[in-house]
């Protein structure tokens, strides 16, 4: 609607002009007979061209036109209906590509349209909502790390150290960190709460562990000197909580049944998830958080 309501005042805003204006005072300079000619051809062109559905063709007929005849009111007309035309087509196909949950299709579709209509902050607001920025590119490849299968272990610097901080969630973890030599990152959803913090001689985990209990937070590895901390929601411990690759034998087992049967309590009441089974084995391959496979 945007887009067609913006054709429809150019269009009556070209055709004042056109009105107003003279047609011996339409800026037409040095223009040749053999120059209006191919001009009046390559419009017709357009013409023909757009009635057979190709607008990008006669987009391309019309600028010709304008070259061989500049400031004519008609050919700019024309012309830029023909362009939004383009970018409300290229509009429509990326918001139904990112309906569809293809958001790299319709990144292509609007950048199209962007090459097109450079200033349309519509249509650059579409780019924003589908392609993430460097930040959330960042949050995407932490979240690929807490994904992988092979575990990852901290390794604090060993020692106890005393804390005295009054602050809030983000200032208490970065001062814990860096005392035992860990570098603190924080989810962009973090709640951050305002604490007192006073604890003597204790390690790193005592001092995180302290500190998730007072701010309703939680830390998880993402290299040996590095932490994600969350909020402590169950959908963040799903994001965020390292994975553990564990399997099962099962000895007994006299048909696959048996098999998916344990399958499905483990799915159901274990709320365990990635569980696959290997009937000519008699295994059980599971894929969950640490505590609930050893």
């Amino acid at each position: 609607m945007r887009i067609c309501f913006a054709i429809l005042t150019l269009f009556f805003c070209l055709a004042c002009m056109a009105a107003d204006k003279p047609k011996s005072a339409i800026p037409n300079p040095g223009v040749s007979k053999e120059d209006k000619k191919a001009a009046e051809k390559e419009f017709k062109n357009a013409q023909d061209l757009q009635r057979a559905g190709k607008p990008d063709d006669a987009l391309m007929a019309v600028l010709r036109a304008q070259e061989l005849m500049p400031g004519n009111v008609e050919f700019m007309t024309m012309g830029e209906m023909l362009r939004q035309q383009i970018v409300g087509e290229h509009v429509e196909a990326g918001n139904h590509l990112a309906a569809a949950g293809d958001p790299v299709g319709a990144a292509q579709r609007f950048h199209l349209a962007l090459s097109i209509d450079p200033q349309n902050s519509y249509v650059a607001q579409r780019l924003h909502d589908v392609e993430p920025s460097d930040g959330d590119a960042e949050h995407k490849h932490v979240l690929q790390l807490l994904a992988s299968v092979d575990q990852i272990n901290l390794q604090p610097a060993p020692g106890r150290k005393n804390f005295h901080l009054q602050g809030d969630t983000r200032q208490l973890y970065t001062q814990i960190g860096a005392a035992f030599g860990i570098s603190m990152e924080f989810d962009q959803n973090l709640t951050s709460r305002a604490v007192r913090f006073d604890l003597d001689n204790v390690d790193f985990y005592t001092a995180a562990d302290v500190a998730g209990k007072m701010t309703k937070a939680f830390w998880s590895p993402i290299s040996s000197n590095a932490a994600m901390v969350a909020t402590d929601t169950a959908e963040t411990r799903k994001q965020y909580e390292r994975l553990a690759l564990r399997t099962f034998y099962v000895g007994n087992v006299s048909a696959q049944t048996d098999l998916n049967d344990l399958v499905n309590v483990m799915r159901t009441i274990l709320d365990m998830k990635l569980v696959s089974i290997q009937p000519s084995q008699n295994t059980i391959t599971v894929r969950a958080p640490r505590e609930q496979v050893e």
